[in-house]
Protein backbone atom coordinates (compact mmCIF):
# COMPACT_ATOMS: atom_id res chain seq x y z
CA UNK A 1 0.00 0.00 0.00
CA UNK A 2 1.28 3.47 -0.86
CA UNK A 3 2.14 5.79 1.99
CA UNK A 4 -0.50 8.49 2.45
CA UNK A 5 0.11 11.90 3.99
CA UNK A 6 -2.37 13.27 6.58
CA UNK A 7 -3.76 15.54 3.87
CA UNK A 8 -4.36 12.57 1.56
CA UNK A 9 -6.15 10.71 4.33
CA UNK A 10 -8.37 13.72 5.10
CA UNK A 11 -9.21 14.16 1.42
CA UNK A 12 -10.21 10.50 1.20
CA UNK A 13 -12.35 10.94 4.34
CA UNK A 14 -14.08 14.16 3.34
CA UNK A 15 -17.48 13.06 4.59
CA UNK A 16 -16.12 12.17 8.00
CA UNK A 17 -14.23 15.49 8.18
CA UNK A 18 -17.38 17.35 7.13
CA UNK A 19 -19.27 15.63 9.94
CA UNK A 20 -16.65 16.92 12.38
CA UNK A 21 -17.05 20.48 11.06
CA UNK A 22 -20.82 20.20 11.51
CA UNK A 23 -20.37 18.99 15.09
CA UNK A 24 -18.04 21.93 15.83
CA UNK A 25 -20.51 24.43 14.30
CA UNK A 26 -23.40 23.00 16.31
CA UNK A 27 -21.35 23.31 19.47
CA UNK A 28 -20.48 26.92 18.60
CA UNK A 29 -24.15 27.77 18.00
CA UNK A 30 -25.22 26.17 21.27
CA UNK A 31 -22.46 27.96 23.18
CA UNK A 32 -23.33 31.30 21.53
CA UNK A 33 -26.99 30.85 22.47
CA UNK A 34 -26.04 30.10 26.06
CA UNK A 35 -23.82 33.19 26.09
CA UNK A 36 -26.63 35.43 24.81
CA UNK A 37 -29.04 34.06 27.41
CA UNK A 38 -26.47 34.75 30.10
CA UNK A 39 -25.91 38.29 28.83
CA UNK A 40 -29.61 38.94 28.72
CA UNK A 41 -29.98 37.78 32.32
CA UNK A 42 -27.86 38.75 35.28
CA UNK A 43 -24.85 40.34 33.58
CA UNK A 44 -24.21 43.94 34.77
CA UNK A 45 -25.23 46.53 32.21
CA UNK A 46 -25.12 50.26 31.62
CA UNK A 47 -27.79 52.47 30.07
CA UNK A 48 -27.35 56.00 28.76
CA UNK A 49 -29.66 58.90 27.92
CA UNK A 50 -29.06 62.50 26.86
CA UNK A 51 -31.51 65.34 27.35
CA UNK A 52 -31.48 68.96 26.23
CA UNK A 53 -32.45 71.57 28.82
CA UNK A 54 -34.17 74.38 26.96
CA UNK A 55 -36.48 77.36 27.44
CA UNK A 56 -40.23 77.05 26.78
CA UNK A 57 -39.59 78.86 23.47
CA UNK A 58 -36.64 76.85 22.23
CA UNK A 59 -33.35 78.68 21.78
CA UNK A 60 -32.58 76.24 18.98
CA UNK A 61 -35.19 77.93 16.78
CA UNK A 62 -33.14 81.12 16.84
CA UNK A 63 -29.40 80.60 16.54
CA UNK A 64 -28.78 84.23 17.54
CA UNK A 65 -30.61 83.84 20.82
CA UNK A 66 -28.53 83.53 23.96
CA UNK A 67 -29.62 82.70 27.46
CA UNK A 68 -26.75 82.10 29.86
CA UNK A 69 -29.24 81.53 32.64
CA UNK A 70 -30.31 78.25 31.04
CA UNK A 71 -26.75 76.96 31.10
CA UNK A 72 -26.32 78.05 34.70
CA UNK A 73 -29.53 76.31 35.74
CA UNK A 74 -28.58 73.18 33.81
CA UNK A 75 -25.25 73.08 35.62
CA UNK A 76 -27.13 72.97 38.93
CA UNK A 77 -29.39 70.10 37.93
CA UNK A 78 -26.92 67.25 38.62
CA UNK A 79 -26.30 68.61 42.15
CA UNK A 80 -30.03 68.84 42.74
CA UNK A 81 -30.54 65.29 41.47
CA UNK A 82 -27.91 64.07 43.93
CA UNK A 83 -30.02 65.38 46.83
CA UNK A 84 -31.30 62.57 49.07
CA UNK A 85 -34.95 63.33 48.25
CA UNK A 86 -34.33 63.18 44.51
CA UNK A 87 -32.29 59.98 44.88
CA UNK A 88 -35.20 58.42 46.72
CA UNK A 89 -37.58 59.58 43.97
CA UNK A 90 -35.37 58.08 41.27
CA UNK A 91 -35.06 54.82 43.21
CA UNK A 92 -38.82 54.62 43.69
CA UNK A 93 -39.52 55.16 39.97
CA UNK A 94 -36.87 52.62 38.97
CA UNK A 95 -38.03 50.10 41.62
CA UNK A 96 -34.58 49.81 43.18
CA UNK A 97 -33.49 50.26 46.82
CA UNK A 98 -32.35 53.83 47.48
CA UNK A 99 -29.66 52.60 49.86
CA UNK A 100 -27.98 50.75 46.97
CA UNK A 101 -27.98 53.74 44.61
CA UNK A 102 -24.95 56.03 44.28
CA UNK A 103 -24.71 59.25 42.26
CA UNK A 104 -21.45 60.59 40.79
CA UNK A 105 -21.14 64.18 39.53
CA UNK A 106 -18.14 64.89 37.28
CA UNK A 107 -17.10 68.48 36.58
CA UNK A 108 -19.74 70.21 34.47
CA UNK A 109 -17.96 73.53 33.74
CA UNK A 110 -16.60 72.47 30.34
CA UNK A 111 -18.45 71.20 27.27
CA UNK A 112 -18.75 67.44 27.21
CA UNK A 113 -18.25 65.52 24.00
CA UNK A 114 -20.67 62.57 24.05
CA UNK A 115 -18.71 59.34 24.34
CA UNK A 116 -19.70 56.01 22.77
CA UNK A 117 -21.88 53.82 24.95
CA UNK A 118 -19.20 51.13 25.07
CA UNK A 119 -16.75 53.65 26.59
CA UNK A 120 -19.32 54.58 29.22
CA UNK A 121 -19.81 50.91 30.04
CA UNK A 122 -16.08 50.42 30.55
CA UNK A 123 -15.88 53.56 32.72
CA UNK A 124 -18.62 52.32 35.06
CA UNK A 125 -17.62 48.65 35.21
CA UNK A 126 -15.51 49.03 38.36
CA UNK A 127 -18.14 50.69 40.56
CA UNK A 128 -18.90 48.94 43.83
CA UNK A 129 -22.49 50.18 44.18
CA UNK A 130 -25.21 47.81 43.01
CA UNK A 131 -26.92 50.73 41.21
CA UNK A 132 -24.93 53.77 40.07
CA UNK A 133 -25.62 57.02 38.26
CA UNK A 134 -23.21 59.42 36.60
CA UNK A 135 -24.78 62.76 35.65
CA UNK A 136 -22.79 65.18 33.50
CA UNK A 137 -23.71 68.53 32.02
CA UNK A 138 -22.45 70.37 28.97
CA UNK A 139 -23.23 74.00 29.79
CA UNK A 140 -22.60 75.12 26.21
CA UNK A 141 -25.81 73.63 24.74
CA UNK A 142 -26.82 72.67 27.54
CA UNK A 143 -27.10 68.85 27.48
CA UNK A 144 -27.35 66.54 30.47
CA UNK A 145 -25.88 63.06 29.99
CA UNK A 146 -27.14 60.29 32.27
CA UNK A 147 -25.26 56.99 32.61
CA UNK A 148 -26.88 54.30 34.75
CA UNK A 149 -25.30 51.04 35.87
CA UNK A 150 -27.31 48.13 37.25
CA UNK A 151 -27.11 44.33 37.63
CA UNK A 152 -28.98 43.79 34.32
CA UNK A 153 -30.13 45.66 31.21
CA UNK A 154 -33.75 46.07 32.30
CA UNK A 155 -32.78 47.64 35.62
CA UNK A 156 -30.24 49.94 33.93
CA UNK A 157 -32.91 51.12 31.48
CA UNK A 158 -35.41 51.76 34.29
CA UNK A 159 -32.79 53.69 36.26
CA UNK A 160 -31.87 55.97 33.33
CA UNK A 161 -35.50 56.59 32.42
CA UNK A 162 -36.41 57.27 36.05
CA UNK A 163 -33.63 59.86 36.22
CA UNK A 164 -34.98 61.63 33.13
CA UNK A 165 -38.50 61.64 34.60
CA UNK A 166 -37.21 63.00 37.92
CA UNK A 167 -35.26 65.67 36.06
CA UNK A 168 -38.45 66.81 34.33
CA UNK A 169 -40.33 66.94 37.63
CA UNK A 170 -37.48 68.87 39.22
CA UNK A 171 -37.36 71.56 36.52
CA UNK A 172 -41.15 71.93 36.67
CA UNK A 173 -41.14 72.26 40.47
CA UNK A 174 -38.42 74.94 40.41
CA UNK A 175 -40.19 77.11 37.81
CA UNK A 176 -41.82 80.34 39.06
CA UNK A 177 -44.77 79.52 36.79
CA UNK A 178 -45.71 76.52 34.62
CA UNK A 179 -45.35 78.64 31.47
CA UNK A 180 -41.77 79.51 32.41
CA UNK A 181 -40.61 76.00 33.28
CA UNK A 182 -37.53 74.73 31.50
CA UNK A 183 -38.22 71.91 29.07
CA UNK A 184 -36.31 68.63 29.15
CA UNK A 185 -36.14 67.07 25.69
CA UNK A 186 -34.60 63.68 25.01
CA UNK A 187 -31.97 64.02 22.29
CA UNK A 188 -30.53 60.51 22.59
CA UNK A 189 -32.97 57.68 23.36
CA UNK A 190 -32.07 55.45 26.26
CA UNK A 191 -29.86 52.57 25.19
CA UNK A 192 -28.37 49.72 27.20
CA UNK A 193 -25.57 47.23 26.76
CA UNK A 194 -23.71 44.73 28.95
CA UNK A 195 -20.69 45.98 30.86
CA UNK A 196 -17.44 44.61 29.44
CA UNK A 197 -16.22 42.01 31.91
CA UNK A 198 -12.79 41.39 30.39
CA UNK A 199 -11.81 38.78 27.84
CA UNK A 200 -13.90 37.71 24.87
CA UNK A 201 -16.27 34.74 25.33
CA UNK A 202 -16.98 34.73 21.59
CA UNK A 203 -13.30 34.27 20.78
CA UNK A 204 -13.21 31.45 23.32
CA UNK A 205 -16.15 29.76 21.54
CA UNK A 206 -14.38 30.04 18.17
CA UNK A 207 -11.15 28.67 19.68
CA UNK A 208 -12.96 25.67 21.18
CA UNK A 209 -14.77 25.01 17.87
CA UNK A 210 -11.44 25.06 16.02
CA UNK A 211 -9.97 22.71 18.64
CA UNK A 212 -12.86 20.29 18.04
CA UNK A 213 -12.20 20.34 14.28
CA UNK A 214 -8.45 19.80 14.74
CA UNK A 215 -9.03 16.99 17.25
CA UNK A 216 -11.58 15.37 14.93
CA UNK A 217 -9.20 15.51 11.97
CA UNK A 218 -6.37 14.11 14.08
CA UNK A 219 -8.58 11.23 15.18
CA UNK A 220 -9.49 10.54 11.53
CA UNK A 221 -5.81 10.42 10.47
CA UNK A 222 -4.77 8.23 13.40
CA UNK A 223 -7.75 5.93 12.90
CA UNK A 224 -7.12 5.51 9.17
CA UNK A 225 -3.46 4.77 9.74
CA UNK A 226 -4.35 2.22 12.38
CA UNK A 227 -6.79 0.54 10.00
CA UNK A 228 -4.22 0.50 7.20
CA UNK A 229 -1.53 -0.86 9.52
CA UNK A 230 -3.88 -3.64 10.66
CA UNK A 231 -4.69 -4.48 7.05
CA UNK A 232 -1.00 -4.69 6.14
CA UNK A 233 -0.38 -6.92 9.16
CA UNK A 234 -3.16 -9.32 8.13
CA UNK A 235 -1.94 -9.35 4.53
CA UNK A 236 1.67 -10.15 5.48
CA UNK A 237 2.69 -13.79 4.95
CA UNK A 238 2.93 -15.85 8.12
Amino acid sequence: MAHLTPWDILMRSRRVVAAGVVVAMLFALLAAGALERHRGGDQPATASAQVLVDTPHSLLSDLRAQDEAVGAQAALLPDLLADARQVQAIAALAHVPAASLSVALPDATTPIKPSPLADRAAATASREAVFALTIRTSTLLPIVTIDATAPDRAAAMRLAQATVATLRSLTAARAPAPSRALSVKVVEPTRAMPVAAGGSPRLLIVAIALLIVVSWCTAVVVGQRFVRASARHRAAPA
